[in-house]
This record gives C-alpha cells, structure tokens and sequence, in this order.
C-alpha cells in the first residue's frame, strides 16, 4: 500500500489513517474567529496596495509571486512570506487553545516537566499522585476544556493508584517506544525522551511528545500540570482524601444527570424517595484513632443511616456515609450495576475514611452488612470489626428463587428486539418510601442473589471482630441468616444480639436498643479496651431459644 509513497505520506497516512480505520473520538469547539488583517500595519498595507493593486487573477498573483521583477514586488513578496508564517502561528495557537484536554495530555506533560527538571526516574506513588492532582486542578479551572473522561470520575477511577485504563495504555505505548521504562515501582526516564525529532517522526517515535505540544497553547493547562507536580510532593493525606470524596459526589451528581432522559421518567416520576441520596463525610479537626464507616442497604441509599451517623459523630468519631453505586439516584441507574460496584464503592470508602483514622470500623445495614463482612475477608490493612445488621443470606419472599430466571429472559428480549425486557422492575412496598426505591431492578436481585453466593464462600477468612445483629421476626431478611453468618466467620471474637422486632429497620429505627449495642461494640475496638477475649466482660453460652432455633448470647459481669 506505501509502495511509491514519501515518508512524510506514509506518516500521514499512519497517524491520520486511525481517524478513518479505527474508533475515533472527536471532540469539535469553536473559537473566535481569526481576522487575517491583525499581522499588517498601515505602511505595510499601502505597500501591499502599490505591489499587488494591478493583479486581476490568481495565475497573475501567483506567477508575479514565483518571479518578482520591481523592487517594491520583491519586498512585498517578503513581507507576504514573513507575515504569512505569523498568522500560520496565531492560527495554530488558537486552535490549539481549543483543544480537549485528556489524560494522555496531562500524563505526557507531567512527564516531559520532570524530565525536563533533570529527573531520571520518577516512583510510581508520586508519578500517580501528582497526574490525579493535575485532573483535580484542571476541573476547577474554567480555562481547561476537559474531556467528558476527566469530567466523570468513573472514567479515571483508581489512577491515583495507577489503575486507569487510559494511563495504562499510554504509558504501554511510550515503553514500546523506548521513552520510559517501567521497573521496581519507578518511571525510568529514557534519553530518548529528551531527545528532539523532526515534524514528520515525532508523532511515530514520541507520542509523549505530541500530546505534551498540544497543550503547549494552553497555559492553563500547563500551569496546573506544575502545580499538580510541586504540590503533589506535600499533600497531606486527609487533604488527598477529600479530593477523592469529591469524586464520590460528583459520581452521585453525574448519575443523577444522566439517569433524568425522557425514557427514564416513567419509572422515576413515580419514585417516592425524597431524602438526598449523596454520600456524607462528617469529620473533626484532628485525625482520630477510630473511624466509622456506614454502608447502606440495597434500594436504599446514604440517608438510610444518617442518624446513626449523626450520633457516632457526635462521640467523636469521624463517619463516613457510603453510596453504593446505582443507589440514591434512579432505579435506571441500579439497573446497570453489578455487586462488584456495590463492593468497589465499600473499598473506596474504606481508603478515604482510612486518612481521618489510625483504623475503621464498618457498620453495615441489611445488603450492607453482607458487603462489610466480604470486604473483611480480604483483610484489608487497619480495619478494627464490623458490625453487620439484618445481613442477608436467605430471604423472606420465596418468590425470589425465580429472579435468575426471569433476569436471563431479559436479556435475552435485550439482545433480541429493541425492549428493555419482559420484567426490567418489580414494584417494591419500602418500610421508608422517603428513602428506598419504589422500583426494584430484577438485574439487583439477580446480583444480590450472587453476591450471597460470593460471600458463603468467604465467611470463613473473616477474622476481625463481628457483631451480628438481627430482629427476631424480620419479614425481609430470614433471621436464619444471622445464625449462618454467626457460625460460619472465622473471627475469633465475635457476638450475636437478637432484636425483638417483626421490622427489618432496626438501626433507623433504633428498634430494641440496636444503635446502643452497635455502639457499645465500637467502643470496645477502641485502643483502652481491653484485648484480650478474657478479659472482656461477657461469656458466651451455648443455647437456644424456647422455640429452638436462635443460638442466644449471654453477657454480664463475669
């Protein structure tokens, strides 16, 4: 296909070529118009009258171009040449100060700046903090026309730890490339970086280059990658962290935004939830020993354990309300999401809280509590115990057992016709209306039902401190699910409290003492309460109750 063609061709071709040949995302702005005018001055101009009045014609101007023969044509000629190639450069700028910025400009920068400060070799950790900061910097900059990926976090999720699959694949480029080299947690800068290429090898042999070039125009741009570069080497982790909490709530924002098209309002206008469904960070001055971080029940959302919240913070403890992703917005919304969100959006908690606490205890409610109780068996690094509330692991309604059924027959009227499915909801009789979804998304049952599955599994390597709550007679969740649960933690110390109610809110409703016993627990993962299981003052007994099927837990002075 190149046989016979230039090497500035075949480049063209190479590069521009993906425009026609692969998937292309093109973002179009328009600027100000550019007055061609602006680069002559007034003896110029009638210089300009005198040499070129007389031509009539494009063949005229250009053969009286090719051959000037007067002294005032010559020197018009070369005012021409001079001044064309400065309205070439202003054009140039200004379209380049409509450029879309992405995350290939800001990592590419970063990197030509710290080569450019005579930096061999960058870590990973500060490599990954500086680019998120220069992100955070440029959302806040009017200036910076950003990329619909830098606008939603869910686009760049995990690139302050270097899990972005954006950066991945240009920083896979530039290896192949030979400008860096990733080895032993650090950016090795190669010469070839530094080193300059001509117009026409620079966008094959440097790619950091180039995208560094695009955003050369716009200053803003290039200020906040500086920034982001000097301040990433100070942030504190508390200040970090309230980045990251801003993310989380334009997550909740953007959901809110793009589940409201006209398809969607049928099922929205008759939603019932009024309460906002954001997360919430309530936090002190000063970083506490012991953190609490609230994870919410399925069809529910951050609201459901405000006032619980509210109570923890005001005994001084820094609570952080979780949204689990697809809740607090549409159920529209729940209905693209797996528990494997549902688990990430714990995890990102989790890291978030961790820089207001030395450790962090999970108060989880209802779908909550299953999702506190797997993020445990993978032993993350300071967590203290969990409390889990009305936990399922068998269900009330019977029914159930059909949900992976008619989920597989929706997908399949999806792939097969343009239908949303033969049952996409499930009308739900919520216990709070202001809070809960009057929807409920088969596709959530269906990944609930999985999530269980996942969790039996996983019990086992659970071996924190739990508290297991659950009412006695809890019409949504069988309280047999307390029992497996109880049973099947690995944990060592662990307890089971019984709630006599026929309620499944028992920790809104405060129903039986629930927020006391939870908060009696978290008190005794504080660093003076005493460690050891003998010393603690409560035993545990064997037994059941009258009817024979709750284990029961006996404590007391010993």
């Amino acid at each position: 296909f190149f046989r016979g063609l230039r090497d500035e061709m075949k480049e063209e071709l190479l590069i521009e070529g993906n425009i026609l040949l692969k998937d292309t995302d093109m973002d179009i702005r328009f600027g100000t118009p550019v007055s061609a005018d602006f680069v002559w001055n007034k003896w110029e101009r009638f210089l300009l009258d005198r040499a070129f009045g007389h031509v009539d014609s494009l063949e005229h101007l250009f053969d009286l171009n090719a051959r000037p023969d007067r002294w005032m044509e010559r020197l018009a000629t070369s005012l021409v040449g001079r001044n064309t190639k400065r309205l070439r450069d202003h054009c140039m700028a200004e379209m380049y100060r409509q450029v879309t910025v992405n995350i290939s400009h800001l990592a590419s920068r970063v990197m030509l700046r710290l080569a450019e400060r005579g930096a061999s070799s960058v870590d990973h950790d500060l490599f990954h903090r500086a680019l998120y900061l220069a992100v955070k910097l440029a959302q806040e900059d009017p200036a910076v026309h950003l990329h619909r990926t830098l606008s939603h976090p869910e686009n760049y999720a995990g690139l302050h730890a270097g899990q972005c699959e954006g950066l991945a694949q240009l920083l896979s480029l530039a290896a192949e490339s030979g400008l860096i080299r990733d080895e032993n947690r650090q950016y090795h800068l190669l010469p070839k970086l530094r080193e300059g290429q001509d117009f026409h090898e620079v966008r094959l042999q440097n790619t950091l280059q180039v995208y560094a070039n695009e955003i050369a125009a716009v200053p803003a741009a290039c200020a906040v990658t500086d920034r982001a570069l000097d301040r990433a080497l100070r942030i504190d982790d508390r200040t970090f962290a309230k980045l990251l909490f801003d993310d989380e709530v334009r997550t909740f924002t953007h959901a809110k935004e793009r589940y409201t098209q006209k398809h969607h309002r049928e099922v929205n206008d008759k939603e019932t939830a009024t309460h906002s469904g954001a997360p919430y960070l309530l936090t002190g001055k000063s970083k506490k020993e012991l953190g609490i971080l609230l994870v919410h029940g399925l069809l529910a959302s951050p609201a459901e354990l405000r006032p619980v919240g509210e109570i923890l913070r005001a005994q001084g403890y820094p609570v952080l309300g979780v949204r689990l992703e697809g809740h607090g917005t549409s159920p529209w919304d729940l209905r693209e999401r797996t528990w494997q969100d549902w688990l990430a959006s714990v995890e990102r908690g989790y890291e978030i809280l961790s820089a207001f606490s030395e450790r962090v205890c999970i108060v989880g409610f209802s779908m909550g509590g299953s999702l506190a109780l797997r993020l445990a068996a993978d032993a993350p690094e300071d967590l203290a115990g969990i409390a889990t509330v009305a936990a399922p692991i068998k269900l009330r309604n019977k029914n159930l057992v059909f949900v992976p059924m008619i989920h597989r027959a929706n997908k399949l009227a999806e792939w097969t016709a343009s239908l949303e499915g033969v049952m996409p909801f499930r009308h739900n009789d919520a216990e709070h209306p202001e809070i809960n979804y009057r929807h409920i998304p088969i596709r959530a049952l269906f990944e609930l039902r999985r999530a269980i599955d996942d969790l039996l599994r996983c019990l086992p390597r659970v071996a924190c401190p739990v508290a297991v709550l659950h009412g006695t007679e809890d019409q949504v969740v069988d309280p047999k699910s307390a029992e497996i649960i109880y049973r099947k933690i690995g944990s060592r110390e662990k307890r089971l409290d019984w709630i006599e109610a026929e309620r499944h809110g028992i920790l809104r409703n405060d129903i039986g003492g629930a927020v006391r016993i939870v908060s009696t627990f978290i008190e005794s993962l504080a660093p003076d309460a005493p460690q050891n299981k003998e010393e603690r003052p409560r035993w545990i007994v064997d037994a059941t109750t009258e009817d024979g099927r709750h284990p029961v837990v006996f404590q007391g002075e010993a």
